[in-house]
């Protein structure tokens, strides 16, 4: 069981509905036999890092909520929401150029926030690596700016007593595969005056606990 609670909780790394503005509510489900983990999401956070010619820029987004449920050996239910209107830069000190960049990413030619408020991340499977400092190698699916797109990443779960969390090695997702081309090398001409890399490095720590104890 310990490790079906690991596969469990990973299931929960970065989900979020971007298809429309209104969206459904993760709300904790309870099933026979079930253990039901929820995230924390005060204690969890994603760190992301964007990188051009001669800068790179790093910041964080938060979580909004997520569940996961167990059953047997079945994970029956798992997700977290990602509220992209949370989105800061933490590399920039001058409030202006901090403002700016994040005007920027917040825009139509970026993750178009407006439209798009939250995005979803979903797992399909996971199997356990052999690492001195990872557990499971996570396959799923990110959906960012209503596009979904399959991403693999790997991870290092624990848990103590009720609490269990998750925090992956550092991955890349290429931008360009959501349609997100904004200064992209590779889709526009390598000399215009804005080059930013497809790729944006992710990493999320995500921290959940038992839903609910009588269900163990």
């Amino acid at each position: 069981m310990r490790n079906i609670y690991w596969i469990s909780l990973i299931s929960l790394l970065f989900v979020c509905s971007c298809k429309e503005k209104k969206q459904t509510e993760v709300v904790p489900v309870a099933e026979e036999n079930g253990i039901s983990l929820k995230v924390d999401t005060a204690a969890s956070i994603i760190y992301w890092k964007g990188f051009g010619p001669k800068t790179e820029h790093s910041g964080t987004l938060k979580l909004k909520e997520g569940i996961i449920t167990v059953v047997g050996n079945n994970v029956k239910l798992g997700g977290f929401i990602i509220d992209m209107n949370t989105i800061k830069c933490t590399s920039i000190t001058d409030a202006a150029n901090n403002k700016k960049l994040v005007t920027h990413l917040n825009r139509g030619d970026f993750f178009n926030v407006a439209r798009y408020p939250e995005a979803r991340f979903t797992i399909y499977n996971s199997t356990e690596i052999k690492s001195d400092s990872l557990t499971h190698r996570l396959n799923g699916a990110l959906e960012l700016i209503g596009m979904e797109k399959g991403v693999t990443f790997d991870a290092k779960i624990t848990k103590n007593g009720d609490t269990y969390k998750a925090i992956t090695a550092p991955f890349n997702i290429d931008r360009t595969l959501w349609g997100i081309k904004y200064g992209s090398n590779t889709v526009y001409d390598a000399m215009q005056n804005s080059i930013v890399e497809d790729n944006i490095q992710i990493q999320v720590v995500i921290t959940a606990r038992l839903e609910s104890t009588d269900l163990k």
